[in-house]
């Protein structure tokens, strides 16, 4: 599983709604949702009371005449319009935090029940039909499970909401209206003020779910806040850290089951995670993408903590924008290679390289800057025998049959870091002409051709200028025998740096490219 779909863009939940929740406050799980559910709420009651006041209103116009002060029915939905209109255009901007929002929502509970209860004591008591559970007590508690806040901060809405009933009733009798016998005030006000205990009762509930998934959703110092991938071997989030404010990209790793083999001890499994992290870890090359932290969970699932990368995977490059230009090919093959060389050099395979595993960003004031990721799965040659469990899935070859080197398709245990020098050549060739070295209508067929047959000479299926110097670099990566590749990355990067090239890409040219397509993602990361 890789990092497929790092993206800063959460419109419902910024930095400023980070910082909002405190201890004591509203939990991240409800405030992140926060703006998305007064918007569905005040967009809601807007659709509703326009449509009201254009189609029902005509029709009940007999009502209204008969009212002590039929003003009341237009100030009720000229305020419901003007509040539901003011709070959902509030709910779609950053210009708010979302923890403010959601008190700006309680007024609004207030001021609808309000106008909601003066309409409904306006009409005179022999044109009423029934005084059971009134408008203001369904109101009261569709908002208390819709909008979340703070229990004490709902209880106070709630029972001034409830308040306005008994208000409006006052109001009513000042205009003439009847005093109802204290018999039928009970019945008239207890549906409403049981609403109001109901309300706080659900919204401590609410509030209390909120914490329990905080609490789930904690690794270490870190909280978890969006899913942002998802793979066979776990998942990937966005997370926070509690303490320094700093994004991050966890992932979070299965628990290996049903092998074929016995599975090892929890302790062995730990062990093991432990080592490869530190390995992972001690990696400094700028193109490989950092290590924070690891640890387990209580369910015995692993986790890596790894900066946080404001850009797209090469997978999502070519989608969008289709092959890359040979002279960009290399700029970016290059900063792999140097990746690849200090793993090698410390004895780690990384068993996976492919498009979605190479990240493009910008960082600092470099564009186009690449990053090797997904580390975390490296096999360690110096202290990993034949028979060592790795963390892969059970009874699968670890890495991608379109890019899978024919000496691992085989299940050649004594792999080394020629196997990723085949992977960046499929890596190289895909990039330039948009096709990969093999491909068919099984992963079994292509791991075959792999092993078996022989690719396409690159230029007859590229539409770009690839010059033979290049073309003869790709394949020599491409080449069955390890002993015909490249035997370092190394000494890769120099034959690329060889190739002759028309035009070289500059950081000039990436910074305008990147400003020019992608200007959302040309910022400083956070």
């Amino acid at each position: 599983m890789s990092l497929d779909r790092i993206s800063p863009l959460f419109p419902d939940f910024s930095d400023e709604d980070v910082a909002s929740s405190q201890p004591g406050g509203l939990p991240p799980e409800l405030l992140r949702m926060a703006r998305r559910r007064v918007a569905q709420l005040s967009g809601f009651v807007l659709l509703f009371s326009t449509l009201g006041s254009l189609l029902f209103l005509p029709l009940i116009k007999g009502v209204v005449d008969q009212s002590r002060f039929p003003q009341a029915f237009y100030l009720m939905m000229a305020s419901i319009i003007g509040a539901s209109l003011i709070l959902f255009f509030l709910s779609r901007t950053q210009k708010i935090s979302a923890q403010s929002l959601l008190d700006l929502a309680l007024g609004y509970e207030v001021i609808l029940a309000f106008t909601t209860a003066l309409t409904r004591h306006s009409i005179p008591w022999d044109q009423e039909i029934s005084r059971d559970w009134s408008e203001v007590a369904v109101w009261i508690i569709v908002f208390s499970v819709v909008i979340p806040n703070t229990p004490g901060k709902c209880l106070l809405a709630a029972s001034l909401a409830g308040l306005t009933d008994p208000l409006g009733l006052l109001i009513s009798v000042a205009y003439g209206n009847p005093m109802p016998s204290a018999e039928f005030l009970g019945h008239l006000f207890g549906p409403t003020f049981f609403a109001v205990i109901l309300a706080s009762v659900l919204s401590r509930m609410i509030y209390r779910m909120g914490r329990d998934i905080q609490q789930a959703r904690q690794l270490g110092s870190y909280r978890l806040i969006e899913q942002i991938g998802k793979g066979g071997m776990g998942e990937v989030w966005l997370a926070q850290h509690q303490m320094l404010a700093r994004p991050a990209a966890i992932k979070v790793i299965s628990r290996p089951e049903n092998r074929v083999q016995p599975a090892p001890s929890s302790r062995e499994m730990i062990r093991r995670f432990q080592r490869e992290a530190k390995a992972t870890a001690s990696l400094e090359s700028e193109h490989t993408i950092r290590l924070f932290d690891f640890g387990t969970t209580s369910e015995g699932a692993f986790y890596y903590a790894m900066e946080y990368l404001n850009g797209l995977n090469l997978r999502e490059f070519m989608s969008r924008f289709g092959p890359f230009p040979v002279e960009r090919a290399l700029h970016i093959i290059d900063q792999i290679c140097d990746s690849l060389q200090e793993a090698h050099e410390l004895g780690l395979i990384h068993r996976d390289i492919k498009p979605a595993n190479i990240f493009l960003c910008k960082k600092g004031t470099k564009f186009d800057f690449a990053k090797v990721l997904d580390f975390g799965l490296v096999r360690d040659t110096v202290k990993e025998g034949p028979d060592d469990t790795r963390l892969t899935a059970a009874g699968r070859i670890p890495g991608t049959p379109a890019f899978l080197a024919p000496e691992m398709a085989i299940g050649n245990q004594a792999i080394d870091g020629r196997a990723d020098i085949y992977s960046v050549g499929c890596v190289a060739y895909w990039m330039v002409s948009g096709e990969l070295v093999f491909e068919s209508d099984s992963p079994l067929k292509t791991v075959l051709q792999h092993v078996n047959e022989k690719p396409v000479p690159l230029s007859q299926r590229s539409e770009s200028d690839v010059s033979p110097e290049f073309e003869s670099v790709v394949h020599r990566c491409l080449a069955k025998d390890p002993a015909d590749r490249p035997q370092s990355a190394s000494e890769l990067a120099e034959m690329l740096e060889a190739v002759p090239l028309k035009t070289v890409w500059t950081q000039e040219r990436a910074s305008r490219w990147w400003r020019t397509h992608l200007p959302e993602k040309s910022s400083p990361n956070p």
